[in-house]
C-alpha cells in the first residue's frame, strides 16, 4: 500500500495489549512483482451456504483508514 496505516494500526493494537493484527495478502503479478493489500473476511448468509468452502476475502484497493489508493505493484527485488 502507498501509506503506512497498516503498520500504524498494528502498532496501536500491540500497544493496547491485543494479541492480533490486521490481515494482509501478498499479490504477485506475472513478473513476480508484489503488492500488499488489506484483506477483509466475509461470511456466508442464508441457508444455502456451500459445504466445505470458506467464504472469500475481499481485497481493499483503497486504504479504509486514510483513503489513499493502494499501489499497483512494488518490485520484489531490485536488480
Amino acid at each position: 500500500m502507498n501509506c503506512d496505516c497498516i503498520e500504524k494500526v498494528n502498532q496501536r493494537l500491540a500497544d493496547a495489549g491485543h494479541n492480533y493484527r490486521l490481515a494482509t495478502t501478498l499479490l504477485f503479478d506475472d513478473k513476480m512483482n508484489i503488492s500488499v493489500r488489506l484483506s477483509l473476511p466475509t461470511t456466508w448468509t442464508g441457508d444455502d451456504k456451500p459445504k466445505r468452502k470458506k467464504p472469500p476475502f475481499m481485497l481493499c484497493t483503497l486504504c479504509p483508514f486514510c483513503g489513499v489508493a493502494t499501489d499497483s505493484t512494488t518490485p520484489a527485488e531490485e536488480e
